[in-house]
């Protein structure tokens, strides 16, 4: 994907765009903040495995309201972010 070579990038904004797989924002390890605002994001496994991989953590800010996250997003993938640090908004 395009993203994928640009690993230097720090703040990423797609808002009101039809954005659904974060797969390619994986290995964007120096993201500090992601706008990502009225998408159609369901699934943030990816945003995990970013964070578990040195990527997204302490006071790194992701946005993600108006975008239709699973449960599996908002009851665990939301909290392991949390705790690594991430401020993460959202639709509860």
């Amino acid at each position: 994907t395009p993203l994928a070579g640009l690993t230097g990038i720090g703040w990423l904004t797609l808002n009101f765009d039809v954005v659904s797989n974060l797969n390619p924002l994986v290995t964007l390890t120096n993201l500090y903040q992601l706008d990502l605002i009225s998408n159609h994001v369901v699934s943030i496994g990816a945003l995990v495995t970013n964070s578990l991989n040195g990527g997204l953590g302490t006071d790194d800010v992701v946005y993600l309201q108006g975008n239709p996250l699973d449960e599996y997003a908002k009851t665990n993938d939301v909290p392991a972010l949390t705790n690594r640090g991430v401020t993460v908004y959202f639709d509860p």
